[in-house]
């Protein structure tokens, strides 16, 4: 069972107890996922959320952080990546500064380290960006299928 940890509201700043990293704050009422490094920093933030937040995580691992992510992606890498796992872990691999780094929401995930070390061979580097554009950029390099294009219809075979 995980511990009670004090959960900050990205949009309020009320601090309050959860055993979980995501929910609906008591006060405002905003759903938020706190990543691990959020919750690392808790109570030391205060109130932040969208580039104060991604600053803050990539301050705390020394890795950059990237506020845009329209850096290149490095195929050569991308290929060593099975799709469902760079959806699962929320990755995309990018050149920065002549350096391929795996881009990441939060890098602390005991399990995303392991993965990608077995992966690639060797011990990742990190940069850290939005949630979004890391979804954004997954769908732009694996390939994706706009829902427009799906028929939803109920009882229907997914074709």
């Amino acid at each position: 069972m995980n511990p009670k940890a004090d959960r900050d509201c990205p949009k309020c700043g009320t601090t309050f107890g959860s055993v979980i990293d995501y929910g609906v704050c008591p006060n405002c009422n905003t759903k938020f996922y706190a990543s691990p490094t959020h919750i690392a920093l808790a109570g030391r933030l205060g109130a932040c959320s969208g580039d104060k937040l991604l600053i803050a995580i990539a301050a705390f691992h020394s890795v950059p952080v990237l506020l845009t992510l329209d850096q290149p992606i490095c195929d050569s890498t991308r290929k060593l990546i099975p799709e469902s796992t760079a959806r699962e872990f929320r990755l995309i691999p990018v050149v920065v500064d002549d350096l391929v780094r795996i881009a990441v929401p939060d890098p602390l995930d005991e399990r995303l380290f392991d993965t990608l070390t077995s992966l690639l061979g060797d011990f990742p580097s990190f940069a850290v960006a939005r949630d979004y554009d890391i979804r954004r950029r997954i769908n732009e390099s694996y390939g994706c299928i706009p829902s427009d294009t799906m028929d939803f219809t109920p009882g229907r075979p997914v074709a």
